[in-house]
């Protein structure tokens, strides 16, 4: 009875940690030209390097001013 609570506990906490374990599997930025947090008087091009390859990153470019850049259109 006492090593089936314990194989019950233990599975249990296991089972608890699995979801933490699968979230490290994410991609994360290896590089980036402008590197991260660097000003710039311009910009024409912002280049990421990921460890695996990325289908939808989301990338937030901010001006002197803090505000998020906006790319303009039909340019």
């Amino acid at each position: 009875m006492f090593l089936r609570r314990v194989a019950t506990l233990l599975l249990a906490a296991v089972a608890a940690t699995w979801p933490m374990a699968a979230a490290r599997a994410h991609d994360i930025p290896k590089s980036s030209n402008p590197a991260k947090g660097a000003k710039v008087s311009e910009l024409s091009e912002v280049v990421l390097e990921f460890n695996n390859a990325v289908k939808f990153p989301k990338v937030v470019v901010l001006n002197a001013a803090e505000e998020q850049f906006r790319r303009r259109s039909g340019g």
